[in-house]
This record gives structure tokens, sequence and C-alpha cells, in this order.
């Protein structure tokens, strides 16, 4: 019909119903985004505290009508409400809570870095703190483009993601960018080759990593890459 609209980035970008307005980039969704995903670390930390969904309600419904606004009556209340109570038992004896996500939205990673330091005998280096654990996707992997550039400056624990056309060579120089010490448990290797991919990438890749001598955490990621496409 000769509309030109932007691609969908995301929620914390713009929106997914195909509109030209809803397509325009927002920076009150990353906020938004923000403010959720507050709320969901707050509600299982709750949870893993008080065992059931039934002894914190209270508590729980109070910080979620405070921290996201949402009116009681509404679906999206509704919804999440029912997330939690589902998720309750399982997360009943989990004692330690760590969290991880991709580092896609510089913007919003470099906002929640700050200088922290483990103790007062160490000197004060930049940390993430809005995850523990932050990976660089297959598409932004790159030795010598922004997101590595930025990860290389961060404390935290690092992944990077592997696809199948990935070349070993380009990994392990931004493996070297990343962790120029070669210190155990800096990085990690998030493998998703696919199943049909896996003997033919995945040899040439552990082969690179020996050669180079390289300290790295293999993770293989079981979900991504085993896709079907309809014809």
């Amino acid at each position: 019909n000769g509309v030109t609209m932007s691609s969908y980035f995301g929620d914390n970008i713009n929106c997914f119903s195909p509109t030209k307005e809803g397509r325009v980039p927002n920076p009150e969704k990353l906020i938004k985004g923000y403010h959720w995903a507050v709320t969901t670390y707050h509600t299982i930390e709750k949870l893993m505290n008080y065992k059931t969904y039934e002894i914190c309600r209270d508590v729980l419904e109070d910080q979620l009508r405070e921290q996201t606004a949402l009116d009681k009556d509404t679906p999206e209340y509704e919804d999440f409400i029912n997330v939690i109570k589902e998720c309750a038992e399982d997360l009943s004896d989990i004692e330690d809570l760590y969290v991880s996500h991709e580092g896609l939205l510089l913007d919003y990673e470099s906002k929640l870095t700050k200088l922290c330091r483990y103790s007062e005998d160490e000197s004060e280096k930049y940390f993430n703190t809005s995850t523990h654990f932050l990976w660089v996707g297959e598409r932004t992997n790159k030795f010598d483009q922004a997101h590595v550039e930025y990860f290389r400056g961060i404390q935290n624990p690092i992944g990077i993601k592997v696809g199948p056309k990935s070349d070993p060579k380009d990994i392990v120089k931004s493996i070297l960018t990343l962790n120029p010490e070669n210190e155990m448990g800096r990085l990690t290797l998030i493998l998703r080759l696919g199943a049909k991919n896996v003997k033919e990438t995945l040899p040439p890749l552990i082969e690179e990593i020996t050669n180079h001598k390289l300290n790295v955490v293999w993770v293989t990621d079981a979900v991504h890459g085993n896709t079907y496409v309809n014809d």
C-alpha cells in the first residue's frame, strides 16, 4: 500500500504492531523494560525468601502496583500474577539468584555500568550492574565493532554467542580482545550451531581455540539453531 515503516527492533525500542506510529523508536520503552526487569527480579527474591506465593501475596502485590503502576483489574496484572503463582513452587528451593541477558542495546547497558569494588583492598572497576552475566550476540560479536569494545571494558563474566556462520579465526580475535590475560572463567562460548551443523562447524572452532591455548568455558545452547523452516 506504499507505506514505509521501520522494522520491529524489540519491545524495548518500538511496537510489534505494524503501524508507522508504533514503529517509531520510543525511549520510554527502555524505562518500562527496566522497571519490568527490576520487578521480576525482586518478585523472584521474595518468592525465594517466603517460599510460597500465598505467604508473600500482600508484599508482592504492593510492590507490583508501586513499581509498575499496574491497575489490579487489568489483564496485564492478572497475567503477571498467574505467572508468579506457576513459578512459585519451582523457586522455593533456590538459594542463590543470578541473572543474564544479551548486551544488545549499548545505550541501555552503558547507563547501568558503574564503578564498583569487591572490597576496600581493591581498586574500583567497571561492572554492568543490570546483570551478573552478560553476553554478546552472534550478530554483534566482531572483534573490531562497538559491542566488543564495550564488553572489554567491564569486569563481569561474559559470553560470546557462536553460530554456524561464525568464523573461528574471528572468534579467536574477539576472545583475545575480551580476555587478554586469558583468565579462566572470564569468558564463555555459547554455541548455537544447530544439530545439522555441529559436526561440520564445531571441530574447526575447537581446533582454533586449542591451538591458541585459550581458556574458555563451553556452553551448548540447545534451543537456538534447531528451528524448522516452512516452505
